[in-house]
């Protein structure tokens, strides 16, 4: 346990927690030091230090909500009041160690493995365990990526700035950062062995199945503009599953409409909470909410009307009251899926197929009877609804800031933000988002990484 300390207190990802107080929290004592296929299946099944572990910060980032000034000001931590107002100062230490910790876990599993005598009778469950711990870090990986470097640009990712990359748990191995180019195929290695190896089915969504994988590497190649890759890897996740939910089946009133591990749900992830997004401070962009119909059922089944004429968010996905004070749901589902296919067929000339996903999705979403059908074959005109709707469908799943970085480099696309604190308007300008928070400085202080422009 001493050299695991050490590791961890010498690795360029410094935690704030031991190796033996992480391994120690563990529901099962023997996990401390991991001896067989069990044990390594008990450290990834650790669900508050795996499926629990994403950034929050793109969710405080991106354009879905505001804050009242006096709200704002009672955001306790400064990286939060920071991110909200697109400061170059801030500085989110949780956003980067603990990811990273859970990488380590990744690393200790995957290194475990290889240590490992497994008999024949035994091949599936470790093929089963290293296809989990790769999905997982590259989960990890990708959730790093989204927050510290640009979006992706095919012509300039060789030379952006990526993450480290850790891939062992050696920690004489010097950390530096990959280019961005480096960084994405690493990630898509990760998710595409995961997927060779995954099952078809899991006893629990905590666990990525096959489906979760091919639904993972939908979504990075979405996030890389690289729409082929992307509608076919949303087609295989959707072969696999491919429910959705009927919301008039669903109680409106409810506090927590809807349960966790509900039928949508292919794999289940939840960032850190974030102040800013806490319903109780976090009122939906009042654009964004007239744009749903009156027969659109997540008007009422998603949202909460405050008493000032507001509107709260209600519809996590985890089944948590309150948005589990400030969380994003940042698992793979099935709804994500149908319009990461529909974007990709429009933007294809696939138009048949953009239609189909989308007319499939909404039929879910309206009240019964009132649906109608999206007619058009105009490829610019399906694509402005497709992509209407996909910001509509995925609050607080994670993705808005991916989508505003990539988006913001189409000029019909692109978005001007704009916030106002104390009578202080900022802006976020339309074009390339180029805001990358900073490394925090810990980090860059006893690494040497390069720090974000």
């Amino acid at each position: 346990m001493k050299t695991c300390k050490h590791l961890l207190t010498l690795l360029v990802i410094i935690t704030s927690f031991s190796c033996k107080k992480y391994l120690d929290a563990k529901p099962d004592a023997t996990l401390a030091t991991p001896a067989g296929l069990n044990d390594l299946q008990g450290l990834l099944d650790y669900y508050r230090g795996m499926n629990t572990q994403f950034p929050g910060g793109t969710g405080v980032l991106s354009d879905n909500y505001y804050l009242l000034s006096n709200n704002w000001a009672s955001i306790y931590r400064s990286d939060q009041r920071s991110y909200y107002i697109w400061q170059k100062d801030a500085t989110n230490t949780q956003d980067w160690n603990s990811p990273y910790n859970s990488i380590y876990t990744c690393n200790t599993v995957l290194e475990s493995l290889k240590s490992l005598s497994v008999n024949t009778s035994e091949k599936s469950t470790a093929d089963n365990i290293k296809g989990e711990a790769l999905f997982f870090r590259a989960s990890f990986h990708y959730g790093i990526a989204q927050l510290f470097t640009k979006g992706y640009n095919k012509t300039t990712a060789s030379t952006d700035l990526g993450i480290p990359l850790r891939l062992s748990t050696d920690f004489t191995e010097r950390s530096v950062r990959a280019t961005l180019e480096e960084t994405y195929q690493q990630i898509i290695a990760d998710f595409k062995q995961a997927a060779q190896l995954l099952p078809l089915q899991v006893n629990i969504k905590s666990r990525p199945s096959k489906a979760a994988a091919y639904g993972a590497l939908a979504r990075t190649f979405l996030a890389m503009s690289d729409y082929e890759e992307a509608f076919k890897y949303a087609d295989s996740c959707l072969q696999l599953a491919n429910t959705l939910i009927d919301y008039n089946t669903l109680d409106s009133n409810a506090s927590a409409p809807f349960a966790r591990f509900n039928d949508e749900v292919i794999f289940q992830a939840i960032s850190f909470p974030a102040q800013p997004l806490n319903p109780s401070i976090c009122k939906i962009d009042s654009n964004l909410y007239s744009s749903y119909s009156a027969d659109d059922l997540r008007k009422v089944v998603c949202f909460k009307r405050n008493n000032d004429g507001s509107h709260k968010f209600k519809g996590d996905y985890d089944g948590t009251a309150n948005n589990g004070n400030g969380h994003s749901f940042t698992g793979i589902v099935t709804d994500e899926q149908y319009l990461i296919r529909a974007e990709c067929a429009a933007r294809l000339g696939e138009t048949g197929q953009a239609k189909s996903d989308i007319n499939h999705l909404l039929n879910n979403r309206l009240r019964a009877g009132t649906y109608i059908p999206v007619t058009t074959s105009d490829q610019d005109s399906l694509l402005r609804i497709v992509l209407d709707e996909r910001r509509k469908e995925l609050l607080f799943r994670g993705t808005r800031w991916t989508d505003m970085k990539r988006l913001n480099s189409e000029p019909e696309f692109a978005t001007e933000v704009k916030r106002i604190i104390d009578g202080t308007n900022y802006v976020l300008p339309k074009g390339e988002i180029k805001y990358v928070p900073l490394i925090p400085q810990k980090i860059i202080d006893i690494s040497g990484i390069k720090q974000n422009p």
